[in-house]
């Protein structure tokens, strides 16, 4: 009954007949792109790819450049895209509204123009100040009470919007 017995698992436990991957190099270079515009999340990643989470997960384990291109791609969104964002919400900025409707025929045509401004933000302000600018705008205040003959007493007052524990977000 030799020959009835199966087959021995492979490396990492796996069936060496076992079903071949999905993964095409082009996808690092997709993952990279869809997150660094749209911060997507593995789950959402997943969709894109038609797979499930596990296996977006075994490729990242698997294939050293997929997993770079998630990074890379997450570095971009949560650098460069929050950062442009919050500096647009600090600083205020200028838009165009565009309003269309349907004419006789059935098109939607632009029927009016308005040029808004928001106005700059000051929670955006403040923190872009505390966490950019930490040496100069701090979100707490120290104080010291001396008392004779005895050690000092430092005293620590911290904001109450502030829902870190350290302040930088």
């Amino acid at each position: 009954m030799a020959g009835n017995q199966p087959k021995k698992a492979g490396k990492k436990g796996k069936h060496p007949g076992g079903r071949p991957t999905d993964y095409k190099p082009e996808y690092a270079r997709m993952a990279m792109e869809i997150i660094r515009h749209s911060g997507f999340s593995i789950l959402k990643l997943s969709r894109v790819f038609d797979c499930g989470t596990k296996t977006v997960y075994n490729w990242m384990g698997e294939h050293p450049e997929f997993l770079h291109g998630i990074n890379a791609g997450r570095k971009i969104f949560d650098g460069i895209g929050i950062e442009r964002s919050l500096v647009r919400r600090a600083t205020g900025y200028t838009y165009t509204e565009t309003t269309k409707e349907p004419n006789s025929n059935g098109e939607m045509v632009i029927t009016k123009r308005v040029k808004k401004h928001i106005a700059p933000d000051v929670a955006a302000i403040k923190h872009w100040q505390v966490n950019m600018q930490s040496e100069r705008w701090k979100d707490k205040q120290e104080h010291e009470v001396t008392f004779p003959d005895a050690e000092s007493l430092k005293i620590e007052f911290v904001s109450k919007d502030d829902d870190s524990d350290t302040g930088k977000t």
